[in-house]
């Protein structure tokens, strides 16, 4: 037996405990209190649940009362999550939306449910209820959630050119998701009892609280019971179903994390990968880069330049002229100036806090400089971020396609080359450091541009594994742009970069 299927049955035998602890507590009470007017035991409910699940009127009973709840909480998400949206966007809308929604959290329901019955007919009354309860708790946790959308994630979208439409798909919606989930489990548990409840009050036909009600005026209290069981079944079913079906069509549209696969499972080859690779597993036969033998013999003069001709008549691909910027009282940067051309590799060397980041992230568009010109005439750029920036939910081969828009080949090919391929299907959450900083790398490479910024691209892996990712990214940078960030001479050395600034920053 699988440990799987161990942790499955222990988790049943638990609950069925508990369950059986609680009946046997209730039986208890009942013997205590002998006085079935007042307490009914578990055995009397059944009986008589059964007895009105054998009639037509228990079953339009309890779908009316569904259907009316159902069709307020689906009202309320929606409207609550719409609303969020706005007011996220509108600073407007969230101050005139902000004392409608405070008003509707601290008014008591039954005040609620007089002035429905004055409003609406008594079959709407419990589905405006339902819906007044659901707005603000969605409203609220959505409007967290999109707060709480990590900048990071949509500075990498912005960088890799991700549109609107993608940007919402592949980020918004999984950031959010988690936050509606939990808003829509407690909003569903709120309808149920405030909806019941203008039920009983409006003694709203076919509807479990006008039985509560009759019970109430019989003194049936066994039927009272089993009503009242009802209730928490439908809430309880409501809520599965409700959340299986989230969850189903989350993992189809890829908004949410799948099941893991095995290690098994992740290393088995493809059919649809070419059969050098299955044969060979991650290694990657690349020949050899003759054009790189031009960068090598390249000195830069005595000025610290590298000269106009380049091979080939290239063109200038990047020039910052009298870029400054700073933070606060800081200065991180001041009148910076930089040319460089098609194919050149230049490393940016300098302590922690002397602007190199900075830099990047001016070239990248991701911050505006104070003062001073950015130029980038020539394609796009790919990024090989500090922090990884990937998304936790897809998986190594979808974080490559979603960001860069390549094919799945494409993608394969580049995870392949920094030895990753056997874990295409892997998520990044499962990754050590070093496996999330190629799976940064593999993203980079496989857009097509013409600049590739690199922010201490090789932190996190061991020597030898290191100087077999630099020879793949150095055969994969040819003819492109390379601006690389490190503290690490030696990884300028095995990149051929051929200029090397310092920048210190200043106080």
């Amino acid at each position: 037996m699988s440990a799987e299927r161990k942790e499955k049955i222990k988790k049943i035998a638990v609950k069925t405990a508990v369950a059986a602890l609680w009946l046997a507590l209730w039986q208890l009470v009942c013997m205590a209190v002998n006085m079935e007017l007042l307490v009914v035991s578990p055995w009397r409910v059944a009986k008589r649940l059964w007895a009105l699940s054998l009639t037509w009127e228990f079953w339009r009973t309890a779908l009316g009362s569904l259907g009316r709840i159902t069709e307020g909480f689906v009202l309320g998400s929606a409207t609550g999550a719409i609303l969020a949206m706005l007011c996220h966007k509108f600073t407007f809308a969230r101050e005139f939306f902000t004392p409608a929604i405070t008003l509707i959290k601290s008014t008591p329901v039954a005040s609620f449910i007089i002035l429905a019955l004055v409003w609406l007919t008594g079959q709407r009354v419990p589905v405006f209820i339902a819906f007044l309860m659901v707005l603000p708790v969605v409203y609220g946790n959505v409007f967290q959630g999109i707060r709480e959308v990590d900048p990071k994630l949509l500075e990498m979208a912005k960088v890799y050119g991700m549109n609107r439409q993608k940007r919402v798909m592949k980020i918004t919606i999984p950031s959010v998701l988690p936050y509606m989930m939990a808003a829509c489990r407690t909003a569903l548990g709120l309808s149920w009892k405030a909806g019941v409840a203008a039920e009983v009050i409006g003694v709203t036909k076919d509807s479990i609280g006008r039985q509560l009600y009759y019970s109430k005026i019989y003194l049936e209290t066994a039927d009272l019971f089993a009503w009242t069981a009802v209730v928490i079944i439908l809430s309880i079913v409501l809520e599965k179903c409700f959340v299986r079906a989230v969850n189903g069509l989350s993992q189809k549209l890829h908004l949410v994390r799948a099941v893991s696969p095995s290690p098994r499972e992740r290393m088995a080859p493809s059919d649809d990968l070419p059969e050098e690779a299955k044969a060979a597993g991650n290694p990657l036969s690349i020949q050899e880069d003759s054009g790189k033998k031009w960068r090598e013999g390249r000195q830069p003069d005595a000025c610290g330049e590298i000269p106009d001709s380049l091979p080939g008549g290239m063109s200038m691909t990047l020039r910052l002229t009298n870029v400054s910027k700073a933070f606060g009282e800081k200065q991180v940067l001041k009148d910076f100036s930089l040319t460089a051309r098609e194919g050149e590799r230049v490393c940016l060397l300098g302590p922690s806090g002397g602007g190199k980041t900075t830099l990047l992230n001016i070239v990248a568009g991701l911050l505006p400089p104070d003062s001073g010109e950015r130029e980038l005439p020539a394609g796009r750029i790919s990024y090989i971020f500090q922090e990884y920036r990937l998304l936790p939910w897809l998986t190594a081969e979808e974080n490559i396609t979603a960001a860069t828009g390549c094919t799945k080949e494409r993608a394969r090919e580049m995870l392949q080359a920094v030895e990753l391929l056997s874990e295409r299907r892997g998520y990044p959450d499962d990754f050590s450091g070093g496996m999330k900083q190629r799976l940064n790398i593999a993203r980079a490479l496989a857009r097509d541009s013409k600049l590739i910024l690199m922010d201490e691209p090789f932190k996190g892996l061991d020597p030898e594994l290191r100087e077999r990712v630099i020879d793949r990214v150095n055969d994969c940078c040819e003819n492109r742009t390379v601006l690389l960030v490190t503290h690490d001479k030696a990884e300028s050395d095995l990149l051929h970069c051929t200029r090397m600034l310092t920048l210190e920053g200043m106080m």
